[in-house]
Formats: structure tokens, sequence, C-alpha cells
């Protein structure tokens, strides 16, 4: 009875368990523990299956228990003297599959994804789909093979797929081959006249380079961007910018494509003459400037010159920049239209008018006016009053006080107000002044100062003659003589004085005849010393006498006061 127990319990274990596995068969299994050199697997069979390290698709330790994997079943059990284990790969199915794919795609000419891995002797080592080995050329790989391969996955083509004995195959990819297809279906694929789009990649002087695809980039020339005759492609074109152009030029074997964005747009000058009609005023901006003239763009493609002689109304060697400046926008009169040879002639000055020609009623004799600073020389100033009009500050007519360098009372683009002096409308000349547009301080220096008046100064100047000073109160100029410099008169004045001092001086002459043209207030620091000596010494004298005085009262007092008020002498 207990052997029929026994054989019901193992028929049980046999119906549990099959034992109808055969090398090759693929089945499910379940880690059921690790070890050091690979994973043990139920494979719902009397014995374990165990998948070895090299035959797994990861590290041991990465797998855990309960995790379901699929298996190749590559050796049973049989007889009492072989291990109890059935040896399975989790490997190899997946690699009959991969080579199946990569089989399929040799046949059909399809690229596979993988990764460059090593490096090895002629080429690279390329996995596939992280499994399958394959050989990279280096002729193929359109690779440096002194810079570091790329890590992340890349397309290759399969040139060669051969299977062997005992699992064994061999595949040669080719990176060369996916470049060389994708830029032959390019241009297969468009012709000259083709309207194509792309990706601006770099923006340079002499034009734009487009990426048409990821193999193929093209250029587009500066003089195809638009009908402009000298267009910047900074103006027109950044980075990533999406654009549209027209192929002009293909050539496949030297894989060149030349597009213009010019051709997508309507000729400008083909309606030129009804657009822009002669003796009629337009406004444009200033595209060029030449040592003859400077070019206007009236509209994108369209440009007109303005010769030098139809710039100013006199004067024709005067700088142009001074006048106009690239990118402004100016009024212009058409001269000459020309479409056959694409030209315009265009005047700037009849388009302002001739100042001149109103001088003297804009600008009166003895009338403040504003302007601006547009040049300062070691003579005075440029003023100008308005365009075509400009007037001179003489040095001395630049401030009340003194004055060594222009620069120190005007700057270049400041505003200014100035006093008409005089207008010569023939000779085309204005003459200015500054000072005078903020009234005259001699006036009212004439009513405060007289001879043996002090004043403080500001040293402006040291020179041989003597010292160049500026009131502080009036900012009027003054004189030093070297004479009356100081009360030692052998000193040297560059010793004594340095600019920016401030001293104090008396008035020996003041001058004030307006009507004359004479204006001087000389000072004299040495007399105001001599005074203040003289002074000094006259209160010690003063103060010498005071005491004498006290000292004979006190003795007679006391004299007095002893003798009861007897004579005690």
């Amino acid at each position: 009875m207990v052997d029929d127990f026994r054989n019901e319990f193992e028929e049980m274990i046999e119906e549990s368990f099959p034992t109808d596995v055969s090398p090759g068969m693929v089945v499910k299994g379940t880690v059921v523990s690790k070890r050091s050199d690979g994973v043990l697997v139920d494979l719902k069979t009397k014995s374990e299956g165990f998948v070895p390290q090299d035959e797994l698709l990861k590290p041991v330790e990465r797998y855990r228990e309960g995790e379901e994997i699929e298996v190749l079943v590559i050796r049973v059990p049989r007889g009492e003297d072989e291990d109890d284990l059935i040896r399975a790969s989790e490997k190899q199915p997946v690699v009959r599959r991969i080579l199946d794919k990569v089989e399929r795609a040799y046949r059909d000419g399809t690229p596979v994804l993988g990764r460059i891995v090593d490096r090895q002797k002629g080429g690279y080592v390329v996995e596939i789909d992280g499994v399958v080995k394959a050989f990279l050329p280096g002729s193929h790989a359109m690779l440096e093979r002194s810079r570091r391969f790329p890590r992340k996955a890349l397309e290759f083509a399969v040139i060669d797929f051969r299977r062997q004995r005992r699992n064994q195959y061999n595949i040669v990819v080719s990176r060369k081959e996916i470049e060389e297809r994708a830029i032959q279906e390019f241009f297969d694929s468009i012709q000259v006249g083709s309207v194509v789009e792309g990706v601006v990649e770099a923006v340079r002087d002499f034009g734009v380079f487009v990426k048409l695809t990821d193999k193929i980039t093209a250029l587009l020339p500066r003089s195809e961007i638009s009908w402009e005759s000298n267009p910047d492609p900074r103006d027109h074109f950044k980075r990533r910018q999406k654009i549209k152009a027209k192929v002009i030029d293909l050539s496949p074997q030297e894989r060149k494509v030349t597009l213009s964005t010019k051709a997508l747009i309507p000729d400008p000058w083909e309606d030129v003459e009804e657009k822009y009609r002669v003796g009629e005023r337009y406004t444009g901006t200033v595209k060029t400037i030449t040592p003859f003239g400077f070019f206007v763009e009236l509209e994108p493609g369209v440009e007109g010159l303005v010769h030098i002689s139809e710039v100013f109304w006199g004067n024709t060697r005067r700088d142009l920049s001074e006048v106009v400046s690239v990118g402004e926008t100016v009024e212009v009169e058409v001269m000459e239209v020309d479409p056959e040879e694409r030209k315009l002639s265009l005047s700037y000055r009849r388009a302002k008018g001739d100042p001149w020609e109103r001088i003297e009623e804009t600008y009166p004799e003895g009338s403040i006016r504003e302007g601006i600073v547009v040049k300062v020389l070691p003579t005075g100033a440029i003023v100008e009053l308005e365009d075509g009009v400009s007037g001179f500050v003489h040095l001395g007519e630049l401030s009340w006080g003194f004055v060594e360098e222009p620069e120190e009372v005007v700057k270049v683009g400041e505003k200014v107000p100035v006093k008409i002096l005089s207008v010569d409308k023939a000779n085309r000349r204005v003459r200015l002044s500054l000072r005078q547009a903020h009234g005259n301080p001699w006036e009212e220096l004439s009513k405060k100062l007289e001879r043996g008046s002090v004043v403080k100064a500001v040293v402006r100047k040291v020179i041989n003659s003597g010292v160049i000073v500026e009131l502080v109160e009036g900012n009027v100029e003054a004189f030093i003589p070297a004479a009356h410099a100081s009360v030692e008169l052998k000193k040297d004045l560059n010793t004594l004085f340095k600019p920016g001092d401030v001293v104090e001086a008396v008035v020996i002459k003041l001058t004030t005849e307006a009507d004359q043209g004479r204006r001087n207030l000389i000072l004299s620091i040495r007399e105001l010393e001599i005074a203040k000596e003289k002074l000094e010494f006259k209160r010690l004298q003063e103060k010498e006498i005071e005491q004498a005085k006290l000292t004979l009262g006190d003795i007679l007092k006391e004299k007095m006061t002893d003798g009861n008020g007897g004579d005690s002498w």
C-alpha cells in the first residue's frame, strides 16, 4: 500500500512538472535565486534551469527574485552522472530575433539602430539592440580616429550579413552608406526651379548657409538675397530661422545646392517709371556714402545716386558724413529714371530748398538762435544753425573769461545759444558769438568795481609776462603783470602759482569801453600785499602808542596816590 501511495505521488509530481523540454525550445521561467556565476530559473519542470552570466542579458546583480525571463534550452540532463540542472540561455532567443531583423534589413536595404561601443583594428565595434555585435570599417564610420566616438544611438546600413555554424554570424555595417543613400534620395527629389524649405544654419558676409536635410546644406549667396544692390545678410536672416527659397543651381556630384530668395520676389524695376516720376519728391534711406555722393534706397531693390553736386548749395568739399549718415531717412527729388540701366539720379538739395535764399530774414543780425556744435577748432568752433547753414564762433567769442582750449567751453554735439554778429550772403558766411548770447558781465562789473577794489580770482595760466586769471564773481578774464604778482620781484612765477589756485588782488586798472572794443582788467597782488603791510604797521604803531599812554597814566596815578595828592616829584 505504501508503494502504491509513492507511485501516485510521483505521478502527481510528473504531471505538475513536465519534463518534455528539449534543447532548442524557447520557454518562460521565473528567477528563483542568484549565484555569483548566474541565476537559477523555475521552468515548471522537475529540474531547475541555470543561466550562466555569459548567457544573461544583464549582470547577475540586476536580476530580482520573481522576475520572469525568456530562455532557450541548451542542454537537458540525462542519466545519473549528469548535472540535474537544465542549461539555458536568455541571450540566444534575443540574438535569434535580432539576427532575423538584421537579415531582413540587409535584404531590404533598410537601416538598423546601433551604438558604437569600442574601437578595434581597422574600425569599430557596433552593438545592435545591445546584444548583437557588428563590425564598422573605419572607411565607413565617417569619424575622425583621433576623436572620441559618439555614444548615442545611430543609424547604420547593413552591407554584409552571413550566418555561420554554431550560432556564429558575421555582420558589417556602414554609416557612409546611410549618408550616400540620403543624399541621393534628396537630389532625386528636387530640380532647378524647385522651391525648398530650410533652416538658417549660419550667416556670413558672403551669404547664408541653409540646412535642407541632416546631410545637405545649401548656400544662399549675398547677391541672391534680395533685389538690393548690396544686401547685408544679417539684416535679413538670423540663425535657426525657417525660410523658403528657389533652387537656382544643382551639382549632385559635388553635393552643392545654390538657392535664391530674390527669385521669389517680383522685380521692383519693372514699373519703376510709374512709381517714381521726375520732379517728384520721395523719402528713402541712406544706404552707402562714397566720396562722390551717397545712395538712397527708395524701396528694397531700388536705389538712386545723390551726386555730391546735388547735396550742397555751397561748398561741395564738405564731408558728406556731416550731412547724412547710413540708415538715416531723407527726402530726395527724382531727376532722371533709367529702367534699362537700373539707375536713378536724385537730388538732396532740391528737396531741401536753398536756405541761403532767405538767410537774412531767417537770421537777422543781433538775434539769438540755437545751434549744434559740429566741429571744434583751435581758433574757435563751428555751430550748425540748420542743415546747410553754419556759422563760426571765434575763440574770443566763446566766453567772457579766459579760454586756452575751445574744448573747455564747448563739445561736439552740444546744443548752444548764439548771437548773430554778421551775415555774408554772397560768401555764405555767418559770424556768431556764444558769450554775447549770455549777456555782458562787464556792464555789471563796471558798476561794482573801481580802482582799489579787492577781488578774488582763479589762476588759469602762467606766462612769462604775468598771470592770466578769471574773476570768481563775474567770470571775466583779468591779468596780473609779473611786476605785480608778488612783493618778491625776482621770484619765479611758476613756483608761486598753479592753474586752479585762488588768489586775492587789488584792481589797479579797469577799462570797459565796449563801443571801442576795449575791456581790460589789470590786477596787482603786490600792491595789495604792500597795502596790507602798511595797514598792519599802522595798526601796530597805534597799538604801541596806546600801550605807552596806559603805562604813563598808571605811573602818574600811582605817584598821586602815594603822596595823597601832593607833589611827589
